[in-house]
């Protein structure tokens, strides 16, 4: 999987560096049957080495984030200290710590994103506000909650919110338009 990442990650790289003209004439050239690293070469004006260099740069640049992942990081520390909280039932305490996990590492939206945990934690809470506030924040970040967006939906009718409630349902119908459940 990473070799397609790479690939991808390549030809953004080569683009952003030498133009899209570059790109074509090169992937001309390799149709034509010169080898890849020389047509490249060719149409960058630059060493072999020296687009080595560059691309390698540019790959530290977008794999950044997944340093974030490592066992001692920054973002691990507060996703535990999150996790420990919840588990003494300090739900203030949790929340911070994943609000601050989110905030050290937005990209990662795993099923276990510290957002998602907090929906989880709150969702099994009897703090109503805290879950609302919680489903506004995961509906905010991600844009494909569909189902986030029909619970606040559900949840915001309760509290007799309708424009609320009609705003969240119009971001889940354009998230899924076919799919459609009732609501409680």
């Amino acid at each position: 999987m990473f070799g397609y990442f790479s690939a991808g990650e390549f030809v953004k790289f080569y683009v952003g560096a030498y133009g899209q003209d570059a790109l074509e004439k090169a992937l001309r050239r390799i149709g034509e049957g010169q080898k890849t690293s020389e047509a490249l070469v060719a149409e960058s004006k630059e060493t072999l080495a020296e687009i080595n260099l560059r691309f390698d740069a540019h790959l530290r640049v977008r794999c950044a984030p997944l340093y974030q992942l490592g066992e001692h990081s920054v973002f691990s520390m507060l996703v535990a200290d999150g996790d420990a909280a919840a588990r003494r039932g300090d739900l203030a305490a949790a929340e911070r710590a994943f609000v601050s996990a989110f905030e050290a590492f937005p990209d990662y939206a795993a099923e276990d994103a510290p957002l998602r945990r907090l929906v989880t934690l709150y969702a099994d809470s009897d703090d109503r506000a805290g879950y609302r506030r919680c489903l506004n924040r995961l509906v905010a970040w991600d844009p494909t909650a569909h189902e986030t967006c029909v619970t606040l939906a559900s949840i915001l009718i309760e509290d007799g919110d309708a424009p609320a409630a009609i705003f969240a349902l119009n971001r889940a119908f354009s998230v899924h338009p076919f799919h459609v459940r009732m609501l409680k």
